[in-house]
């Protein structure tokens, strides 16, 4: 019995011998080889020749195996359609027929820059790059790999100059943006504004201001709970749990209270003259009834897109096609940040938008943050240049108070 690791033709090889039987795998770094080599050692001696009988594996083969047999069964459909557009977009075509055991950290980080290169944002291609993980992670799990080679690759997700990185920054509207849509939504789409006020003055994803039922609304508490996402799949409107899995409470203005009110009392008339129940939908697809005439289903997310496209061409206000409905969240969290009193704003952002931990929030909207503690410095330098105490009080953390956010018009 016997075990080597060597460099052998540029990369790094283990070799075994074990009952006349001789295996070879070429691992690629040193320190990975000579951490196989010790794994081969202890399972060889209790007669397992383990990972070295596992027959070759492609990558395409490999990527199957992790959406049909994780991601599939064990995420969302919208995560699997995410992560199986992005494979086979990006990364199939790139590594398809290569053996897992042939693609080197090397390739991969080629393949990272490459997309940065081509002016994809850093979030991104750090998606990409989970997809990528995963599926070499579930290639580690199975014992065709002994280490996943794209860990700790984030850094290779950076832009290469600063403008690159600014093209990462969120897409947002300005107050003055979002008045002119609403109002110009109200003359056009009037059926429409209620649920683009919603994501104006909520701070919403989209699909979980479409998964709103009435019972979600809590006129009392002037709050709004997140209990799903409707989303659509094909052509249909389908629900499901919120992101992550956690619902929240979404602190409700006193404007949107009197909207969401007005609207209930107006959809419930109009249900009564029909002679059939309320829709439990908030935003219900009138054009889906069951057999009574109640709705069974929100609008469609694309209907809504090619409504609010059409109100901001004629505003001749960016689309941001990609994230057009999210720039509403990230509009009004920065209008917040912006022209909050406190500093605690970024802990009742955070609560608001439900990001599951304040760092999420500041890494996405730290540039939008005004710097208004510089002054500080110069309170600091005045001190101890005369030896007088700074006069200034520091401001300290605490919650924003709902009175204190400022709201959009809409004229």
């Amino acid at each position: 019995m016997g075990v080597i690791a060597k460099k052998h033709k540029g990369a790094w090889w283990v070799f075994m011998t074990h009952h006349g039987k001789r295996r070879a795998k070429k691992v690629g770094e040193k320190a990975a080889a000579l951490e196989l080599k010790a794994k081969i050692e202890a399972r060889m001696s209790a007669g397992d020749l383990g990972i070295l009988d596992k027959p070759a594996m492609t990558f395409a083969e490999a990527t199957d195996r992790w959406l049909e047999g994780y991601v599939k069964p064990c995420l969302k459909p919208r995560s699997y359609e995410l992560y199986g557009m992005l494979a086979k977009r990006y990364l199939v075509p790139a590594l398809g027929s290569i053996q897992l055991r042939d693609i080197t950290r090397t390739r991969l980080k080629d393949l990272l820059t490459g997309l940065r290169g081509r002016g994809f944002s850093r979030r991104y291609v750090n998606t990409i790059l989970a997809t990528l993980s995963g599926i070499f992670q579930q290639a580690v799990d199975d014992e065709h790999l002994d280490h996943n080679p794209a860990s700790r690759l984030g850094r290779y997700t950076r832009g290469q100059n600063r403008e690159a990185e600014d093209g990462d920054r969120v897409k947002y509207w300005t107050g003055e943006q979002i008045t002119r849509i609403l109002t110009r939504t109200q003359q056009e789409y009037p059926e429409w504004y209620a649920l683009f006020a919603t994501l104006a003055w909520a701070g919403f994803r989209v699909s979980e201001a479409l998964g709103l039922q009435w019972d979600d609304i809590d006129q009392g508490e002037r709050a709004i709970f997140v209990k799903r996402i409707a989303h659509q799949r094909g052509g249909e409107m389908r629900t499901g749990s919120p992101k992550g899995n956690r619902g929240r409470r979404v602190e409700m203005a006193e404007r949107l209270a009197g909207l969401f009110a007005d609207r209930r009392t107006r959809l419930e008339a109009e249900a009564a003259l029909n002679g059939h129940a309320l829709s439990p939908w908030v935003f219900p697809d009138k054009e889906i009834t069951d057999k009574d005439g109640v709705s069974i289903r929100p609008v469609k997310y694309q209907a809504t897109l090619k409504v609010l496209a059409h109100v901001l061409d004629l505003e001749k206000i960016p689309r941001y096609d990609r994230v057009m409905t999210h720039a509403f969240r990230h509009s009004w969290a920065t209008w917040i940040l912006q022209n909050a009193p406190t500093p605690g704003a970024i802990l009742y952002v955070s609560r608001q938008l439900g990001h599951s931990k304040v760092n999420i929030t500041l890494d996405v909207y730290a540039h939008v943050i005004p710097e208004e503690n510089r002054h500080l410095s110069e309170l600091v330098a005045k001190a101890t240049a005369d030896g007088t105490q700074p006069s200034a009080t520091y401001p300290q953390p605490e919650a924003l108070q709902q009175s204190n956010i400022p709201k959009f018009s809409t004229s």
